[in-house]
């Protein structure tokens, strides 16, 4: 039977150590840390597979390690086994993992396991985490759900996942600074929560009749609103830097103004937009999460809407290269990209 503490003493000793590597990560940042973190936790639950200090060690690890989909399968069916009163803090993890799918299916089983640990309400500190991650997995359930993504949700669907985003990513602002108890969460918090928020804003607009309808009305609302994404993300820096996320968002905020500013004829203040996106992704995969496929795919992005085909080829190419390693770009958004190309297509796709 599944047990929150464990009487064997190398199963103990092994999960301390890999804990000990996994706060050395923290600091570097070196992979190798967390390697050696995951062979430590491997020979903890060899010594003891009911350990759930361990399991739930296991989770953050492959997660943090990208490998989401592997423990998620592993364990999938793990809540069965685990009594409720210690279910809280497991079902916050498996959120996480389904979350990092970055897929429709897994953001609704992320939903489902945050607001699953939130309605068991047995420890403040993960009931804010469970918030600020409802804000953010709301925030990338608007994008999936948009019908030009394949998505099938109405308008007003996707409103109401803004208004649950908005909701649960303030609450968990409000929470947390509410008391001293939680400083030990506290910048994680609010940099989810500001990120979800400035996620929120561009995703719920973030539609083609916006670039294909444009009138000066639209113009203006579109700008204030990536504006204002960008400006929660650029809060969300201040308490947790260099986040791999966040700086995505940046840069991704920061093209669609660009091609906001395009549509409109203003392409000097377009070409600035575009180049500062570019720094922007440039500095991601070389200074945070070196040759982020993802980033590198948007990079591409960039260039094919700044008309510079050449660039844009060679940043397909690699994102095509690292996503058969890191997963997190379909190869067929690359090749629809790609296609956008020959046929000199300059505008929209998300």
């Amino acid at each position: 039977m599944i047990q929150l503490e464990t009487d064997n003493r190398k199963a103990f000793e092994d999960l301390n150590e890999a804990i000990s590597n996994i706060d050395s990560y923290n600091k570097s940042k070196q992979i190798k840390h967390l390697n050696t973190a995951l062979e430590y936790v491997d020979s903890s639950l060899k010594n003891d597979n009911n350990y759930l200090r361990a399991i739930e060690w296991n989770i953050i690890i492959h997660d943090l390690l990208g490998l989401h989909k592997n423990i998620v399968i592993e364990y999938k069916d793990i809540l069965k086994e685990i009594p409720e009163s210690l279910q809280q803090k497991t079902l916050y993890n498996l959120g996480a993992a389904y979350f990092h799918h970055y897929d429709l299916k897994s953001i609704d089983k992320a939903i489902w396991h945050f607001e699953k640990a939130l309605s068991l309400n047995q420890n403040i500190g993960l009931d804010i985490l469970s918030k600020a991650s409802l804000g953010r997995s709301y925030a990338l359930r608007i994008l999936l759900g948009h019908k030009h993504l394949g998505g099938n949700d109405t308008e007003e669907e996707l409103k109401t996942f803004f208004d649950k985003s908005v909701q649960f990513s303030k609450e968990s602002i409000k929470m947390v600074k509410s008391s001293k108890d939680y400083n030990d969460i506290k910048n994680e918090v609010i940099w989810t929560a500001y990120s979800a928020l400035g996620a929120a804003r561009m995703y719920l607009h973030d539609n083609e009749r916006y670039i294909a309808d444009l009138n000066t009305k639209n113009f203006k609302n579109y700008n204030r609103i990536l504006c204002k994404s960008y400006r929660d993300f650029t809060r969300a820096e201040k308490y947790k830097p260099k986040k791999w996320a966040n700086w995505s968002n940046m840069g991704s905020a920061l093209w669609r103004r660009a091609l906001l500013y395009k549509t409109y004829g203003k392409k000097k203040t377009a070409n600035q937009l575009f180049e500062k996106s570019i720094e922007t992704f440039n500095f991601l995969i070389k200074n945070i999460r070196l040759n982020y496929d993802f980033a590198l795919y948007e990079m591409g992005k960039v260039y094919r809407m700044k008309e510079d085909t050449i660039q844009a080829k060679k940043y397909f190419k690699l994102a095509r290269k690292y996503t058969a390693i890191q997963n997190n770009v379909p190869i067929k958004k690359i090749e629809e990209e790609e296609e956008m190309i020959e046929n000199k297509q300059f505008g929209f796709l998300a």
